[in-house]
């Protein structure tokens, strides 16, 4: 690999795939002087730069560029990489993918020296395959196992259980380029329609912590505390009352303040299995509000075409990665700012001023109060609400030690591919 094959993804990877041209959307031109040296030249200022080059994964110039959808590209020449891995092979009916370590990695070799990995169709039969000794640990990206596989586990004496916390959230973001859910005294109404402690309970059984109105969690880099969200159903119905949100029909539902039926739709995805069942509990707590809440049940390929290119949603439910908080700007801005992926379409120059400022600012001070004067905007104007933040719980084979967990990566990371050794 070579200075030119980065020089070559930088500029392929955002003509060719919508995300990549969202985080790198700000680089002027990139030059490679040397085989060794490649040179970044951005449009305009950005400390967080480098954080969003965490995304790159690397790939061969000279197989790429007459490819013109790299989705669709299976051929075998599409598992060339450069890292203490070569793919060996994949066994389609077994479900099983094979890397074994590359002896002349730059890096020296890894102490692991086959990696199986067996791709599952749900987590209970994941987790019968770490019991029955088939697996050694379990991945999910961002996140670790539901909580609900715990008290089993810890049962299991060939089983350890590693506890990290979380800088994602679990949250409901409003579409703010649309009528009604545009009106801040709305957005804020809905907040206290929730009940954060009984989300939290039912899906972290005390593995999490409710969210905050700063949206960030508690563990964030720069975290200001500006207190815990809390139900308040007076408080919710008294501010849609506020705003002209009355129900004139008295079909138990509030119609829009120009006095039109409204429903809102909440887009969720199925192959999360705790979505739906979250979806159904916030439709319950608008309900009690006199909202009316329509769920709308998609896969995953077209929640992305709603949420993240059409921006035709009302509301969505969706997790924030580590990585995704760090991104853009960080704080979480890459899923507010319309200029990113923007699940809530945020255009509003407030808002943006202060992703440009932190853009431009070198200063450690002055990052961490503007860090703070975003966390105020988030929770003064709720483009999202956070429901709960979910510790990361990551089962892994006692037989080993030195299994190290990245809050990039998980577990499957460099600390654990050149550390584990048996116990």
């Amino acid at each position: 690999m070579t200075a030119k094959d980065i020089k070559f993804n930088l500029e392929y990877y955002p003509a060719k795939i919508a995300e990549y041209k969202q985080h790198w959307g700000q680089i002027d031109s990139v030059e490679t002087p040397d085989n060794y040296t490649v040179v970044i030249k951005l449009k305009t200022p950005n400390v967080n730069f480098l954080t969003n080059l965490l995304v790159m994964r690397a790939i061969p110039e000279h197989i790429f560029k007459d490819v013109s959808d790299p989705k669709t590209f299976n051929d075998m020449n599409a598992t060339i990489g450069s890292g203490p891995y070569r793919f060996v092979g994949f066994d389609k009916d077994a479900g099983i993918l094979t890397f074994k370590a590359y002896d002349n990695y730059w890096g020296g070799k890894p102490s692991v020296d086959t990696i199986k990995i067996r791709i599952f169709k749900n987590q209970d039969t994941m987790i019968m395959a770490l019991q029955k000794g088939e697996i050694d640990t379990t991945y999910m990206y961002s996140k670790g196992i539901d909580y609900y596989y715990v008290p089993k586990l810890l049962q299991d004496n060939d089983i350890g259980i590693s506890i990290m916390n979380s800088t994602g959230v679990t949250a409901l973001f409003f579409n703010t380029d649309r009528p009604v859910l545009n009106n801040a005294t709305f957005r804020r109404a809905i907040s206290y329609a929730i009940d954060y402690n009984e989300l939290n309970n039912l899906f972290t059984a005390g593995y999490g912590e409710p969210g905050t109105r700063g949206f960030l969690p508690t563990s964030s880099y720069n975290y200001e505390d500006k207190g815990l969200l809390a139900q308040d159903v007076n408080q919710s119905k008294k501010l849609l009352d506020s705003i002209g949100m009355i129900d004139k029909d008295g079909d138990g539902f509030r119609e829009a303040p120009d006095g039109k039926k409204f429903q809102l739709e909440l887009l969720t995805r199925t192959d999360i299995a705790d979505y739906p069942r979250i979806s159904d509990m916030v439709k319950k707590y608008l309900n009690a509000v006199g909202i009316d809440v329509r769920i709308k049940l998609v896969d995953k390929t077209t929640f992305q075409k709603v949420a993240n290119t059409e921006k035709t949603h009302d509301m969505l439910i969706s997790s924030t990665t580590p990585w995704g908080m760090m991104t853009w700007c960080g704080y979480g801005s890459c899923y507010f700012d319309s200029r990113n992926i923007g699940y809530t379409v945020t255009k509003d120059p407030a808002y943006t001023s202060i992703v440009d400022r932190i853009f431009n600012t070198t200063d450690v001070a002055a990052q961490k109060q503007l860090a703070y004067e975003m966390q105020d905007y988030y929770a003064s104007e709720m483009p999202a609400i956070a429901f709960y933040t979910s510790n990361v719980i990551q089962p892994y084979n006692k037989k080993y030690e030195g299994w190290t967990y990245d809050p990039m990566y998980g577990i499957l990371s460099y600390g654990t591919f050149f550390n584990l050794h048996e116990a």
